[in-house]
């Protein structure tokens, strides 16, 4: 449970360097060990596009819409992490947003 703890730890500090110094205000960062609950979340294309599969670490990354938009998360990107280390996690989490943002 820990490592969960600090992988949604660092999603977050990622997320508030992405909001200040990037060129985006609207991504949202987080982190999830997908299980089932978590895929019923997405739809049959979204899994299939983001080889979303039950039992793996991932960050996702969301741009934020309107509010009373039908869907107000688009997920743009994610970024698998199961096995690596935390600090391999997070420099793969950089790298991707550091050139995405």
């Amino acid at each position: 449970m820990e490592r969960t703890k600090t992988l949604e730890h660092v999603a977050e500090m990622v997320q508030n360097m992405v909001r200040q110094y990037g060129r985006r205000n609207d991504i949202e960062i987080t982190f999830y060990k997908v299980d089932d609950e978590v895929l019923e979340t997405f739809s049959e294309y979204q899994r299939t596009k983001h080889h979303l599969l039950t039992g793996e670490e991932m960050f996702f990354i969301f741009e934020v819409r309107d509010p009373y938009a039908i869907d107000p998360q688009h997920l743009l990107y994610t970024k698998c992490v199961t096995a690596d280390s935390v600090l391999t996690a997070a420099a793969e989490l950089m790298d991707l947003v550091s050139k995405k943002f």
